[in-house]
């Protein structure tokens, strides 16, 4: 899909998604907002299966020294560098003059 500037002084200039994509300030929009919504998503089903796996080896194994039962976010961290990412691109869509205020840059 082809995006335009609403700028008068860029004579109407076209910019395309993969354009967008090859942005790493964009690319970090984009995960971040990914992420956010994983976590959200997420972050219960991935505290339910650490409490299941201390559960099964009753306090030990990688989260033994986790007295507080706090740190999900080692399993998150897991769990996360392992998930094929599909990045909302409908947040380019619904504003793309945010976004190409940013390749101007």
């Amino acid at each position: 899909m082809d995006y335009y500037s609403d700028d008068s002084n860029d004579d109407d200039k076209k910019y395309d998604l993969d354009e967008m994509l090859k942005n790493d300030d964009i690319c970090d929009i984009l995960e971040n907002a990914f992420e956010l919504n994983f976590i959200t998503d997420c972050r219960d089903e991935i505290e339910n299966i650490k409490q299941k796996y201390i559960n099964l080896y009753l306090g030990g194994g990688i989260f033994k020294n986790d007295e507080n039962n706090v740190n999900w976010e080692r399993l998150f961290k897991i769990i996360y560098d392992n998930v094929e990412k599909k990045y909302d691109l409908g947040m380019i869509e619904s504003d793309p003059d945010f976004f190409i205020n940013i390749l101007k840059k």
